[in-house]
């Protein structure tokens, strides 16, 4: 006569019908959390939204270059520069905050513990803010220097930039 683990047939569906079998994952998620996920707002729009609170946090230097072209990393980069620390911590929390009441969250940050430059990467649009040292030294517009400017709207006057 064979003794049977009560423990084991525990475990298999047909004795307990609640309980799956250990080699089965329960219901987890079948998307891994570091997956990057498109969000369902226009990356021009992300992009916008962006530029607009650069532009009311007055940001310096502003140039968005359209990548769908040239890579598949993102849409677009939006560069900017500030004029301190405090300055870009600034602008990094206005983008955050009007990004975030639009319903979109970064998927990655980067670079808020040292200040001279700050990565908000929102999937679609990646955000670059620089102390004007660091961007004048990574010169990141030159590396992609083949993509192509996007016009943004800079000013309450309706000015924009290339």
């Amino acid at each position: 006569m064979t003794t049977r683990n009560p423990r084991r047939a525990a475990d298999t569906p047909t004795d307990n019908p609640g309980i799956q079998p250990l080699t089965k994952r329960s219901s987890r998620s079948a998307t891994p959390r570091n997956v990057r996920e498109k969000t369902p707002v226009p990356a021009r729009e992300i992009l916008d939204t962006a530029v607009a609170a650069v532009v009311r946090t007055k940001g310096e230097d502003i140039i968005a270059l359209d990548l769908r072209e040239l890579s598949s990393v993102c849409d677009f980069f939006l560069i900017v520069s500030g004029s301190s620390e405090q300055h870009l911590r600034a602008l990094a929390k206005a983008i955050i905050t009007d990004l975030a009441h639009a319903g979109v969250r970064p998927f990655q940050r980067e670079g808020e513990v040292a200040r001279r430059w700050i990565l908000l990467d929102y999937v679609d649009v990646v955000v670059h803010i620089f102390h004007r040292d660091a961007r004048d030294y990574y010169r990141l517009e030159s590396l992609w220097g083949d993509a192509e400017r996007v016009s943004v709207d800079t000013g309450p006057s309706g000015d924009d930039v290339s």
